[in-house]
């Protein structure tokens, strides 16, 4: 018998990833511009991040008598929620913030609990549980650490600072507006149909990043059923957040599925690699040893 021929209406579509910035060298995310901000006028409000740990992460240029960090109990270990209270140093009536935050969150500080203005030093206090205040005992036996430091902004103050367990964020003032450590960047997805001669169905989209699951067909206006037409590009894009605190690679495996209307499936992977933010800085002992770079 003659041979079979080979089926028609074949799917073949392909995926390309990029991912572009204002705020880089080329436009591209891989020369992504760090960030590095002093602080050049009391803040009306600072952000922190509660990174976890002990005083060695400590990465500042204050003197030693506007920073000091002290560890209790162990120091930090938990990955619970652990009880922050800032307070002005002077006064601990000046409060500036107090309530449990996860690692890897962020807090505020400000005087809307009634203070005038964050004062010229704080006092950062990590409990690993809310302690009942009239007991002395048990408020020792739950602080984790404690650390001061200067907050008026007329000595050194850089984002990315860090203060033990606590890292600067983001702050605002009427000389600066609001500054903070993120980047907005776009990932840009082109796909085309290279084969389908009556369209490619899309079934599924989407991307894998540092082991997150990313459902495109949310994050864009691409959705299910979307057709793609011979020879069509279709573009779409996704924005994303990137945090320049700490440096690390991102990877992105984007995938795309599709069939044919008459069931012919298909699909096509990309990835793309590139590594944004600073440079994490040394343990050192005494933490105010490694300077942060001035801008």
């Amino acid at each position: 018998p003659p041979p079979t021929p080979p089926p028609t209406g074949g799917c073949n579509v392909e995926v390309e990833v990029d991912c572009t910035s204002d705020l880089s060298e080329d436009g591209t995310c891989s020369t992504l511009i760090p960030i590095v901000t002093r602080c050049d006028k009391r803040a009306d409000n600072l952000v922190m991040k509660f990174n976890g740990g002990d005083c060695s992460q400590s990465f500042n240029i204050q003197e030693a008598d506007l920073f000091d960090c002290t560890d209790y109990n162990g120091g930090h270990q938990q990955p619970d929620p652990v009880y922050i209270i800032v307070t002005a140093r002077k006064d601990t009536g000046d409060l500036y913030f107090e309530g449990f935050v996860e690692v890897g969150n962020e807090f505020e500080l400000n005087c809307d609990s009634g203070c005038d203005k964050i004062e010229a030093d704080s006092t950062v206090t990590i409990y690993k549980d809310k302690p009942d205040f009239a007991d002395p005992d048990q408020v020792e036996l739950l602080r984790v650490q404690e650390s001061n430091f200067h907050t008026s902004c007329s000595q050194n103050l850089f984002l990315k600072d860090r203060f033990g367990a606590v890292q600067l964020v983001e702050f605002t003032n009427t000389l600066q507006g609001t500054v903070d450590c993120f980047l907005n960047t776009t990932f840009g997805y082109t796909i085309t149909n290279e084969g389908a001669a009556q369209g490619g169905v899309i079934t599924d989209f989407f991307s894998i990043r540092n082991g997150d699951f990313i459902d495109l067909l949310e994050e864009t206006d691409l959705e299910v059923g979307s057709v793609i037409s011979p020879d069509q590009v279709v573009e779409a894009q996704e924005f994303v957040l990137i945090d320049m605190t700490v440096q690390q690679e991102y990877v992105t495996t984007t995938s795309i599925i599709a069939e044919t209307p008459g069931g012919v499936a298909c699909t096509d992977m990309a990835t793309l690699t590139f590594k944004a933010g600073n440079p994490l800085p040394p343990s050192v002992i005494p933490p105010t040893d490694a300077p942060t770079a001035l801008p």
